[in-house]
């Protein structure tokens, strides 16, 4: 008899599936962790940062200025989800790490991840000028900080939302499958909406310690800090793609009224 999916239920065998494989994880976040940071120290000079609100640029210099390290942190932002999703598909199946198998789930993870954001972007640009043209005829009726506090609330909204989203599509993509990614898209939308309920407090949860760690990033701009800070915040963001991975199989088996004890396994415990 299938029984309905709660997020009690999904939050303790994501946190069975983690707890099993702790020390695996820990030493994979680290290893991500000092890559990407040393790199990204490399690559962007914080002094540019302080050139920015001490200078005068022309609009061509601010763009080079902000785009080169917004487009490093993007790259290397989908590299390291690309590896994560990776690691969760290895330890899904497996319990030891298997690299080939790692190398293999790389490159159609970056695929799925970029194209869905190009997507996203996309739809938020026509978004924004639609709601532009929404707030501008609201002026003229409300209050200029209803307005403002209207706006807010609804960039806060929208961005739980895409968080969401974004976490369930990744959920859907660990596991290899003939889909296509418009299948994907399209299926992430349907279940994040029809499971709303389960997945708002692990987003909730994860933008909230996020939140923190950048915080602290920024109070104390320490390398060493960084590493640790950012080893943290990999470790959160692996339980919340194993917690949308076991989520995506049990809302799916939900849906289906033949399937079977091996589908619902799928994440081995």
């Amino acid at each position: 008899m299938q029984t309905e999916v709660s997020f009690s239920q999904v939050f303790n065998q994501t946190t069975n599936f983690v707890k099993n494989r702790f020390l695996q994880l820990v030493i994979i976040s680290f290893i991500v962790s000092l890559i990407t940071t040393c790199i990204s120290s490399y690559l962007i000079d914080p002094q540019m940062f302080k050139q920015l609100s001490s200078t005068t640029m022309t609009v061509d210099q601010l763009l080079m200025y902000v785009l080169k390290p917004a487009l490093i942190s993007l790259v290397i932002t989908f590299i390291m989800q690309a590896i994560l999703l990776a690691v969760v598909y290895n330890y899904s199946i497996q319990d030891k790490f298997d690299f080939n198998l790692i190398l293999s789930r790389m490159l159609p993870n970056a695929l799925n991840i970029i194209s869905f954001y190009l997507t996203y972007l996309f739809i938020i640009l026509f978004a924004m000028i639609f709601l532009t043209l929404i707030f501008m005829m609201l002026q003229f009726i409300l209050p200029a900080k209803m307005v403002t506090f209207l706006f807010g609330v609804l960039i806060i909204a929208a961005i739980l939302l895409i968080v969401t989203i974004s976490y369930y599509f990744q959920g859907s993509i660990i596991a290899p499958s003939t889909k296509t990614f418009i299948q994907h898209f399209v299926e992430s939308h349907k279940y994040a909406i029809s499971y709303w309920r389960l997945t708002v407090p692990m987003v909730l949860i994860y933008c909230t310690v996020s939140i923190l760690f950048s915080i602290v990033d920024s109070a104390l701009n320490n390398l060493v800090i960084n590493i640790i800070s950012s080893t943290l915040q990999i470790l959160t963001s692996i339980f919340c793609i194993c917690f949308f991975y076991r989520l995506t199989i049990l809302s799916k088996n939900e849906q289906l009224s033949h399937n079977t004890p091996e589908q619902n396994n799928n994440l081995t415990i």
